[in-house]
């Protein structure tokens, strides 16, 4: 069989095959098997270079669904059980399949960076390959699991070093894997499959510890069963190693982790490839505010090579200072150079710039009670942003002159964070495209809102808040409704939470919306009340938990339990048990409720929209694909009855069904036939 992904050439004793496609489709698969049963019966060739090709960065998981092609795993037989030997020229790094094949031959070269990548971590998955029993026996359990629990690829001199890599190429890989390869041929050199190999296997005391080390450290079902495989290569047969992982990758394809990883992943795809403005015009950034937040922003600007400027503002002088220790651990850690740290510090300015030297984005910080810095007179062309908490982003700067656009941050910036932007109604899409570019870069998921001045993350953080305090109300303690979330995956609690960002931006948020607040809405007043009362938070050392020196992830607080008490007394409801599974439903149907609300206000694009921005801006866990992904699965009809059911027994205006739901389940419709908003 034939395919024009894979080339094959004959040059002398060598055979040249090149495989010029990522994706290891059924295809590709057939065609390679193909080229290997006609070169094994060539007595002319007396050895193979394979050439891999440069891997794409997303995985997508293993393809295990088709039956009547040859299976990943048997090609990567077929290579290492070759007559001959194989050399992999690795023509960039080989990731996932790619990666399996390059494996399977008996001998591998690469030029520098980054060479071999396992991701299935990403979607819950392995490629099924035989990588799990390769991996181990060639350079250890530790290295094995790091690939194939992190995701991340192997840098081509480690791998040489480790034995991955019999060569690190300087040149034309492919021509010193030829060189190689016909060197072995001349000199009938045997093969040298992984399956024989057992350096790695050696020393036990060692590979066992590096296992008990990895399951100790926790993960999902995936990485259970990855730890299970690389565990299984030290006491099974290679062959029944084999079956015992192509058994478990069959399992992980199938499991819902995978299922849901695999659509965020494709959500995340399709978001990220929004094309960037390279040309943004923005090359000084000046920041006004004080505290952690503003540090962290200018840590990340100056070492994506912007110019930056500190306008300290109230008692919070100490951003300099800040950026300064940021810049000498970085150093002291080996992730900068001592020249890396001097450019940026040159790149770094205090005050406001010379009369008539205006920066191109200026980046002022709200205070947690709301006040905006006031800014200084600069050029018309200066793009104003501000900083802003999610709660009601439009109000918190609706005082405030020139501010086109508002950043909506649910923690302190850092990559991969969730960065949210609200225009202002007269903000010009030049200017909010310049702002979405720079956040971008800087590795940040930007998420560009319609001119609705809603914030997304602000729809979802209100209503998942409310339904905690709603629980609370009930009966459960702050740790309970913690501790639930954690255990299914979430980044961290609504109460831990809280007190780590301090209570005081949510206090005058409530404070603020108190006068348009319906009075037959349901209100749990425990937040203001432990404000009021001084327990402001972990920088206090008190709030939802008390934080006694040397526990900072705080103890559940005797005194929270009776305001907790008297919240319930006032409002005439008598304690009740409330198990780990009714928090983690609550929850997730206040935030199904609130994408529900996002999508039909426009708030949201789509409902991959609410999922990435429940994942990156709460920390809802990726191997549940999102609440929008678990309201698909659960089936929109199930929703709604679980919406009707609650409103009869909880609070029939909180619980109220949206109008989007109802319209789709009269409709027999589903999400995927939402038209995306404009």
């Amino acid at each position: 069989m034939t395919d024009p992904r894979v080339q094959l050439e004959r040059i002398g004793p060598v055979a040249l095959l090149a495989l010029g496609a990522i994706a290891v489709d059924a295809g590709v698969r057939a065609a390679l098997l193909a080229s290997l049963d006609a070169l094994d019966g060539d007595p002319r060739i007396g050895a193979v270079v394979l050439v891999t090709p440069a891997a794409g960065d997303a995985p997508t998981g293993a393809d295990l669904g088709e039956e009547d092609a040859p299976a990943l795993a048997d090609l990567c037989s077929a290579i290492e059980g070759f007559a001959r030997p194989v050399v992999a020229a690795l023509a960039g790094c080989a990731s996932g399949a790619v990666a399996e094949l390059a494996l399977a031959a008996h001998f591998r070269l690469a030029p520098p960076g980054p060479c071999l990548c396992f991701p299935g971590i990403a979607t819950g998955t392995l490629e099924g390959g035989g990588a799990t029993q390769r991996l181990p026996r060639i350079a250890g359990a530790e290295i094995a699991l790091r690939l194939l629990l992190g995701g991340e690829p192997i840098e081509a001199g480690t791998a040489q070093a480790v034995g991955l890599l019999d060569g690190v190429v300087q040149g034309d890989v492919i021509e010193a894997a030829l060189s190689l390869a016909e060197r072995l041929a001349e000199a009938a050199v045997a093969p040298r499959p992984a399956r024989d190999r057992g350096e790695g296997l050696a020393d036990v005391a060692a590979y066992k510890a590096a296992v008990d080390a990895a399951r100790g450290a926790g993960g999902g079902t995936a990485f259970a069963r990855i730890i299970e495989c690389v565990e299984a290569a030290l006491v099974l047969p290679f062959q029944a190693g084999l079956g015992f992982e192509r058994a478990v990758a069959e399992a992980l394809h199938t499991a819902p982790e995978a299922v849901a990883l695999r659509h965020v992943v494709a959500a995340e795809a399709r978001f990220a490839g929004a094309p960037l403005d390279a040309n943004n015009g923005i090359e000084t950034v000046t920041l006004v505010g004080g505290g952690g937040s503003v540090a962290a922003l200018g840590v990340s600007l100056l070492e994506a090579g912007f110019r930056v400027a500190v306008i300290a503002s109230g008692n919070d002088g100490d951003v300099l200072s800040r950026i300064g220790a940021t810049l000498s651990a970085d150093l002291a850690a080996g992730r900068i150079s001592e020249a890396e740290r001097r450019d940026r510090l040159a790149r770094l300015t205090s005050g406001i710039a010379q009369e008539g030297d205006s920066p191109d984005l200026v980046v002022r910080f709200a205070s947690p009670d709301r006040r905006v810095p006031r800014l200084p007179v600069w050029a018309d062309q200066t793009i104003s942003a501000t900083v802003v908490p999610p709660e009601d982003p439009a109000a918190t700067v609706e005082s405030a002159s020139g501010a086109d656009i508002r950043i909506v941050l649910t923690e302190n910036f850092r990559a991969g964070c969730m960065v949210e932007l609200v225009p202002a109604a007269a903000a010009p899409p030049d200017r909010l495209a310049a702002v979405a570019t720079v956040f971008r870069g800087l590795g940040a998921w930007t998420f560009v809102q319609a001119r609705t001045g809603r914030s997304l993350a602000g729809l979802l953080t209100d209503r998942f808040r409310s339904a905690a305090d709603h629980l609370l109300e009930d009966g459960a303690l702050p740790a309970d409704v913690d501790a639930a979330l954690e255990a299914e995956g979430y980044a961290i609690g609504p109460y831990r939470m809280l007190d780590r960002e301090g209570l005081s931006a949510a206090f005058h948020a409530r404070g603020a919306g108190a006068a348009t607040r319906d009075p037959r809405d349901r209100y749990v007043a425990l937040l203001d009340q432990l404000y009021l009362a001084g327990r402001t938070g972990q920088a206090a050392g008190q709030g939802f938990y008390d934080y006694p020196d040397g526990i900072p992830e705080g103890l559940a607080s005797k005194t929270v339990e009776q305001f907790l008490h008297g919240t319930r007394r006032e409002a005439g409801i008598a304690a009740r048990p409330i198990t780990p599974a009714e928090i983690l439903e609550r929850c997730l149907l206040a935030l199904i409720h609130a994408g529900f609300t996002a999508l039909s206000e426009g708030v949201a694009q789509s409902p991959d929209t609410v999922d990435l921005a429940a994942i990156y801006g709460l920390g809802f866990p990726r191997s549940l694909g999102g609440p929008m992904f678990q309201a698909d699965r659960m089936g929109l009809q199930s929703v709604r009855q679980r919406f009707l059911h609650l409103a009869r027994s909880e609070d029939a205006r909180f619980w109220a069904v949206p109008p989007l739901l109802e319209d789709l389940v009269g409709r027999g419709a589903g999400l995927g036939d939402l038209a995306p908003a404009a």
